[in-house]
């Protein structure tokens, strides 16, 4: 199944650069029907330049501490921060409600295609 998503330029720009290989979402409608080998298309929110990735890996938590926990930030796209400062990071982008509501997903991907829509 195909999938598409916007990302803001910094992280599209992590991921084009091979330094974000997990991406986290909150377990939505949309995301609940993700599946390993789907494909996601990312779109960078500002260039509308796109990527093409193939989900390799799905892993599922209570909340952003959780998942921070069990990934190394490398791989969040986050090279040099603390743990601390990516879980604010995304605690400014979905709310302790959300969270509790949907619960979070860590997408591990690899770019398969990149292009200029």
């Amino acid at each position: 199944m195909n999938h598409k998503s916007h990302l803001k330029h910094e992280y599209f720009m992590a991921v084009k650069n091979g330094k974000k290989t997990v991406d986290v979402r909150l377990c939505d409608a949309e995301c609940q029907s993700y599946q390993v080998d789907d494909t996601i298309k990312f779109i960078d929110i500002d260039t509308e330049e796109s990527l093409i990735v193939r989900i390799r890996s799905l892993s599922y938590y209570f909340n952003i501490d959780d998942l921070v926990n069990d990934y190394p930030v490398d791989l969040l796209g986050f090279s040099g921060k603390s743990k601390e400062e990516v879980k604010a990071i995304y605690d400014a982008i979905y709310s302790k409600e959300e969270q509790e509501t949907y619960h979070v997903m860590g997408i591990g991907f690899e770019v398969s295609h990149v292009g200029k829509d």
